[in-house]
């Protein structure tokens, strides 16, 4: 979902609901009040009355045609205001790349922009305002001064009754006029009514169906005739696969085989279109996903750095106990950490800055692999994961990785194929569909398409 939507919708948003809400029980409580007066005013001269009712009508006609642009303009507002906090998101996430390049202030020019436009929409909705709300005491006066002029030279009405009435409708215009200028402000912030209810209908439409069924642990993984479209475009086909517990498998192929759409299906991030994912005969999609998770370490290319201390991101705010300070520095030492963490000036307790500005892209990377080696998964998913390190770390990691092999599954998204050499079983992707499988070394010897991939990275 588009985040500066999602952003604008819980700030933005909320204040203007809270406001149309308020304007909408103003003009409740401004609505019951011209009933009351306009029954009075027809208790007392009902002939009057009608005529005041019609040139009440007639006013509506004008403030209806306001309360149209109010609710277009209002909506563009919405509109535009999605748009800023989106680009506004990018530009933050995206400042180092922004500034190093000198785009910063080609793409400041989209914010001002929608600054801009913001700007204009605010001055049109005031505008409106303005106008609505100086026409209300001439409308009045110009509704009733006509009406006198009618009820005592055509139709020759007692000035007495008339002036009974004229004080009751003047109450009930005076009210008439501060519900349609409620109702105009009230339209003016309707458009977060209607941008908060339908962000709400898009969380219920994709929601995540709850099911009480939970995995308690995850043994043998079944994928069964599992195929998945993106639109028209298929991105896995049939796909059969079976991951015992605790060994290690490795999906390869060229960009766009599949690969991290497999691994997203597996550990529970994509349900697929057909077929079925079993944890120990379970349906995965049909069961408590949660629970699940909760035993499965992700580490992509992207490395997930928290504006916290190198302890916290490592731990995940696990309470600071010995027993968790000693398996902290066991986890760093294995993902070669130990070194920078201790020449830092409050060691463990060092803060990373936001999104890890103050470390390098490798020892993010790095503190991410940690964070999954600390939770002690039962299913470790790395995409990519060593990607951004230099190859003598790289090296150390897949050391340590390997030593996990036998104590959960592994499943490993590698480009270099010599991160894979002792992996189980190496699945062989292309278009969505697993063409070959089998250990690495019979996939280098039976292989054509993977015996090339080895000789174009020089790999033996």
């Amino acid at each position: 979902m588009d985040a500066g939507k999602i952003q604008n919708n819980m700030v933005g948003e909320t204040a203007r609901l809270v406001n149309a809400m308020s304007q909408y029980f103003n003009v409740m409580q401004h609505l019951i009040m011209l009933l009351t007066y306009v029954m009075l005013a027809f208790a007392s001269n009902w002939k009057f009355a009608i005529m005041v009712g019609v040139g009440g009508f007639i006013s509506n006609i004008l403030f209806r045609y306001i309360n149209k642009l109010t609710k277009e303009y209002s909506r563009k507002q919405t509109l535009i205001s999605n748009n800023f906090n989106g680009n506004l998101i990018q530009s933050i996430q995206n400042f180092k790349y922004l500034k190093a390049t000198g785009y910063f202030p080609r793409y400041g020019e989209k914010l001002k922009y929608n600054i801009s436009k913001a700007e204009e929409l605010n001055f049109n909705l005031g505008k409106i305002g303005a106008i609505s709300e100086s026409l209300r005491e001439p409308l009045i006066i110009i509704i009733i001064a006509f009406v006198i002029l009618i009820q005592v030279n055509v139709m020759g009405g007692s000035f007495a009754s008339i002036l009974v009435s004229l004080l009751l409708f003047y109450r009930a215009l005076a009210h008439l006029a501060t519900l349609q200028s409620s109702w105009n402000i009230f339209l003016g912030a309707s458009a977060g009514i209607e941008s908060i209810e339908a962000l709400l209908s898009d969380f219920d439409t994709y929601k995540e169906p709850y099911h009480k069924e939970k995995i308690n642990s995850i043994n043998a993984i079944n994928l069964k005739d599992v195929s998945l479209k993106f639109g028209a475009y298929p991105v896995l086909k049939d796909i059969n696969m079976t991951i015992s517990q605790k060994t290690s498998i490795a999906l390869v192929g060229e960009s766009g085989a599949g690969k991290t759409t497999l691994a997203n299906v597996i550990c529970g991030l994509q349900p697929s279109d057909e077929g079925n994912i079993l944890i120990d005969g379970k349906d995965l999609y049909k069961s408590d996903i949660l629970s699940f998770r909760k035993k499965v370490g992700y580490i992509t290319q992207e490395s997930v750095i928290f504006s916290d201390s190198v302890f916290n991101n490592v731990t995940f705010w696990a309470e600071k106990t010995d027993e968790n300070l000693k398996k902290f520095w066991n986890v760093i030492q294995m993902v070669s950490l130990e070194n920078f963490v201790k020449t830092l000036e409050f060691l463990e307790d060092s803060p990373l800055g936001h999104n890890g500005v103050l470390v390098s892209g490798g020892q993010k990377q790095r503190i991410s692999i940690a964070r999954e080696l600390f939770k002690d998964c039962e299913l470790l998913v790395l995409d990519e994961a060593t990607s951004a390190l230099d190859s003598e770390t790289e090296l150390h990691i897949k050391e340590n990785i390997d030593l996990l092999q036998g104590k959960c599954t592994i499943i490993i998204i590698a480009h270099r194929l010599s991160t894979i050499k002792d992996t189980d079983v190496v699945y062989l992707l292309d278009k969505g569909k697993i063409i070959e499988s089998g250990s690495y070394n019979e996939l280098s010897e039976k292989s054509i398409r993977f015996k090339k991939m080895l000789d174009l990275q020089n790999v033996t």
